[in-house]
């Protein structure tokens, strides 16, 4: 019985010692989210107003879209088969 309780002493003495070590390397760590949002480039590229334009010809209908605060096309040559 003593070996028993001598042993269950050992191991939480074992557990106390190693504990400083493992908390060493523990990080925790905080995100604010909406601080994040506000000054991520792509929070900000997403909040942009998109133009998009639109023209048919026959069956086809072809599309571009650009930024016009940034003077930049982001899609273009779009292109749709119209058939009913």
């Amino acid at each position: 019985m003593r070996l028993k309780t001598g042993l269950g002493i050992l191991a939480v003495a074992g557990t106390l010692v190693a504990s400083p070590v493992f908390a060493a390397e523990l990080k925790i760590g905080v995100v604010d989210y909406g601080r994040l949002v506000e000054e991520s480039p792509q929070a900000k590229s997403a909040l942009e107003t998109i133009r998009t334009e639109f023209w048919r010809d026959g069956d086809v209908v072809s599309f571009r879209a650009s930024v016009p605060d940034r003077n930049v096309v982001v899609m273009n040559n779009g292109r749709a088969e119209v058939t009913l």
